[in-house]
Formats: C-alpha cells, sequence, structure tokens
C-alpha cells in the first residue's frame, strides 16, 4: 500500500492529531535552537542575564547578534559564538563589541541595550605620558608616601630640564618609550646623556635596576584588572596573571643595555629569541592583593555616566625589585589577549568567560526601567556627592534608611559578585575603606557599597544575612 493510500485511509481525527503532533515537535525543535542561556539573579523581580561559556559547554541560541570587529580578539569571538551569538556587520541591533578605543563623540551613539569593552577617556590611564601625570597630581594631592609605586618619569621635551638636573646628580640607567606604543616597540636602555633624543616626544622612566629574578631572569607580571562599573566604583582582579620572562640571564652591567633579551620581558620581543630560557612557574598568594591594592588608586578619579553601556579590560605591568616592592609600570587599556600555548588558552578563555558573565548582558526585553532612566536627566542618588569631612556621619546614617535606588544598587552588586567566577572583587572589598579618602568627593553609592561591604563581607555567614535582607526587600519591584 502507497504512502497516499495510507493518508487517504485515516479519519479526520486522526489526521488533525498527527499535525497537531508535527507542529509540536517543530515548535520543540524551534524552541530548544533559539533556547536562550541565562543566569537567574539571587532575587526576585530581577531581570537574568545572559551566560558566557566554555568551550566544553552547549551552544544553546542562534539569534544573538554581537557586532562584528577585526580587532575582536579570537577567544572573545569563540566565546561569544558558543553562548549562540552571531557576528554582525549591518544589523544594528547588536547587544556586544570588543574593539578598539572609540573617540568620546562615538559613545553617544551607542543604543541603551548595548555594551561596549571601553569607557569614555581611559586613555588617560592607558597612555604611558597620561599615567605619569595624572600619578604625579595624585603624588602632589595626597603625598608622595601614599602614591610611591611608580618609578620617577619625565615627559619629553617639556620635561627636558628636570630630567637633565636629575642626571647630573645621581647617575643611574634609564628606560625610555614611546608614549603610546606597545609589545616592546621603541624601547631602549640607555645610561649616556648623548644617547637620549633631545627632541622627540618620549617617556624617560627610571629603570628599576634590582629586579627580583627568577634562575637569574628578569621578569614582569600582567595582572588582569575588570571595572565593571564607575559609579559605584566595581574593580576586579582575575586569579591568574602572566608572568613574562626575559630569555637571557640578568645583567645591570652598561655594556648589556642594548641586549633586549636581558632587560625586555615582551613575549613579542623574547619569542624572537631563538634559544628561549625554559619559563618557570611562579606563585605568590599575597601578591596579587598587595598590587590589587595599589591598583585601585591609579583607578580613583576615572568616572563616567554610563551604568551599562560600558565596561573593561585592563592589564597591569608590575616589576617586583630584589625587596620585592612592586612597580607599576604601565597600565594597557588593550591587553592582548593572543593565547600562545594551551595553559595560555585555559586561562585567557577562562578570563573573558569570567568577565563577560559578570558584565552582566541582558536582552533589550529585560533591561530594568531603572538603568534605562539613568541616562537621562531624572533624580538620582548617584550625582549628589559629600564632603570628605561629612564621611563618618553620612555612612552611619546610609544602611538605616535604605531608598529603593539604594537597594538595586545593592542588589545589582550582589548579583554581579555571584557571577564573578575566578576574579575576586577588590573594590569595594573589606581592606579598600582607605581609598576613599583618595576620592575628590565620595559619591553616595561608592560610600553605600563599602559601608554595605564593611557589614556583610566580614566572615563567611555575613553575606548569606546581606541577601537574605536584600530578599526580605525586593517586594518593591527592581
Amino acid at each position: 500500500m502507497s504512502l497516499l493510500e495510507n493518508i487517504s485511509s485515516l479519519s479526520l481525527q486522526e489526521i488533525e492529531a498527527i499535525h497537531s503532533r508535527l507542529l509540536d515537535s517543530a515548535n520543540e525543535l524551534d524552541e530548544e535552537r533559539h533556547k536562550i542561556p541565562l543566569l537567574k539573579s539571587l532575587f526576585s523581580n530581577v531581570a537574568p542575564t545572559l551566560y558566557f561559556m566554555l568551550d566544553q559547554e552547549k551552544e544553546v541560541c542562534d539569534f544573538l547578534k554581537w557586532k562584528f570587529c577585526k580587532i575582536t580578539p579570537k577567544v572573545v569571538r569563540d566565546c561569544v559564538k558558543r553562548t549562540g551569538f552571531k557576528m554582525t556587520k549591518k544589523n544594528p541591533n547588536w547587544l556586544g563589541l570588543w574593539g578598539k578605543h572609540m573617540k568620546s563623540i562615538e559613545f553617544r551613539t551607542i543604543c541603551i541595550f548595548q555594551k561596549v569593552n571601553h569607557f569614555p577617556g581611559t586613555f588617560q590611564i592607558g597612555r604611558k605620558d597620561k599615567l605619569w601625570k595624572n600619578f604625579s597630581r595624585f603624588q602632589t594631592i595626597h603625598g608622595e608616601k601614599n602614591f610611591n609605586f611608580m618609578p620617577q618619569t619625565f615627559i619629553l621635551p617639556n620635561d627636558l630640564c628636570l630630567l637633565r638636573r636629575q642626571w647630573r646628580e645621581r647617575k643611574r640607567k634609564w628606560i625610555v618609550k614611546p608614549p603610546a606604543s606597545a609589545r616592546g616597540k621603541g624601547i631602549k636602555i640607555i645610561s649616556s646623556w648623548e644617547e637620549l633624543p633631545k627632541k622627540q616626544f618620549l617617556v624617560v622612566q627610571r629603570y628599576i635596576i634590582n629586579p627580583y629574578l627568577i634562575n637569574g631572569c628578569k621578569f614582569d607580571l600582567r595582572v588582569y584588572v575588570y571595572v565593571s562599573c564607575f559609579d559605584p566604583l566595581r574593580v576586579y582582579i582575575f586569579n591568574d596573571g602572566l608572568v613574562r620572562f626575559a630569555t637571557r640571564k640578568y645583567s645591570a652591567r652598561t655594556a648589556t643595555l642594548s641586549d633586549k633579551y636581558i632587560h625586555l620581558t615582551n613575549y613579542s620581543v623574547n619569542k624572537q629569541n631563538k634559544k628561549v630560557y625554559k619559563q618557570p612557574g611562579m606563585e605568590n598568594n599575597n601578591l596579587s592583593h598587595k598590587c590589587g591594592e595599589y591598583l585601585v588608586n591609579s583607578q580613583a578619579r576615572r568616572n563616567t555616566k554610563s551604568r551599562y553601556n560600558c565596561h573593561e579590560l585592563f592589564g597591569f605591568d608590575i616589576i617586583l625589585d630584589s625587596n620585592l616592592k612592586p612597580w607599576l609600570l604601565e597600565v594597557n587599556i588593550s591587553p592582548s589577549l593572543q593565547a600562545n600555548s594551551s595553559t595560555d588558552l585555559n586561562i585567557k578563555s577562562q578570563l573573558v568567560k569570567d568577565l563577560l558573565n559578570i558584565a552582566g548582558f541582558r536582552l533589550p526585553k529585560f533591561l530594568l526601567p531603572f538603568e534605562i532612566s539613568y541616562f537621562g536627566d531624572d533624580f538620582n542618588c548617584s550625582k549628589y556627592f559629600i564632603p570628605n569631612q561629612s564621611l563618618k556621619n553620612a555612612k552611619n546614617l546610609l544602611l538605616k534608611s535604605l531608598s529603593p535606588d539604594d537597594i538595586k544598587i545593592l542588589i545589582e552588586a550582589e548579583d554581579e559578585l555571584s557571577r564573578s567566577g575566578c576574579f575576586e572583587r577588590i573594590f569595594p572589598s573589606t581592606s579598600s575603606k582607605p581609598y576613599l579618602n583618595f576620592f575628590k568627593s565620595c559619591r553616595h553609592y561608592n560610600l553605600l557599597l563599602d559601608k554595605w561591604t564593611q557589614l556583610y563581607m566580614r566572615d563567611t555567614f555575613q553575606p548569606l544575612a546581606g541577601i537574605r535582607l536584600l530578599k526580605s526587600l525586593t517586594d518593591i519591584q527592581v
């Protein structure tokens, strides 16, 4: 009997039942194909966020849009594709972008539901000359005792006379860098005044002549720092950094200064050395926390009006001297995420996955009215500043009279922390309170989060008490 004869022998009810089952199967397949990976909030009435995955986890949807950019690192592209994003060049309704730093005016074109990987103005710490100018300004305001973790630096040609005076007083070695270069380009170490280009725009920094060595080789640390928000300021440090080694034994002799394999630790430089020294491991559990505290100082003055549109990963380059004192060398606003080994790939895949989960990407329909209104001229506590002399009284009152917006900020911070993976939040933290003194004026939400952290993050059980309190308050629509 043919298929047609089989069908013709069925009753109308049987045909309708088969049709219904076929529709259900098609809907199930379509549902599975369009299922969105979401992370539920700790709190009721709070929108979920998109969940980003590692390679072992399943791709579950195929209609999310991510803005195509040629310079997006492969490890980022792979992560967003696993989560179900499709790269788009023309569709204006993309949710995320990982690209180069934009001009400030370009940030105004970003839609309310879109998120990019830079804040406006972070070149103020990303350029070597700007970083030193801001750092020296803080030295003037708060004293060198508090800001003594960056080698003395001069910006040429403006500081040529000051540098000359230092040169005469102390015989030192100096490292010369272009202000906006990367990957070791244009860097040299000098000890003679005659070697110094006098008219070029350069950064001249005191060379750390006594670096801490491992197996006789110089090294530095790349520490990954992530800022999810500037108001209130929330800063995270990734548990795994990179240790970058020079590939020849260290020597401070003047005759060796031109040997880049002795004095430079950049991977792009040392990979050219055919006799590469095998890089040993290093672990110092206390170091990352100590460096993390220093990192907050460099960020303290940066802020932005945007609460959802921006987030940023920074690469802090730090060197240890022979006394194990960390020195900040520079800050990278587009740290390389290129993976040069399987271990490197595993670390950077975890870094990117956790970073994007902290970022809290949402679908447009899940964007909260609170977040949207932040960009307008609506009243918001975050616009109010509290003079430093009033800090004590203000902090004592903060948690006694929480406004609906206060509750939303605390919920946002707790939810974000629950998604932090291999990142540790270093601001606010139980030890970050002294850094509030370095803010010109303290924003309401920075004080609120500090007080909350001091009260509910001191021991293992207190965070649960804080979450229970917030859950009891979530009958307020958030």
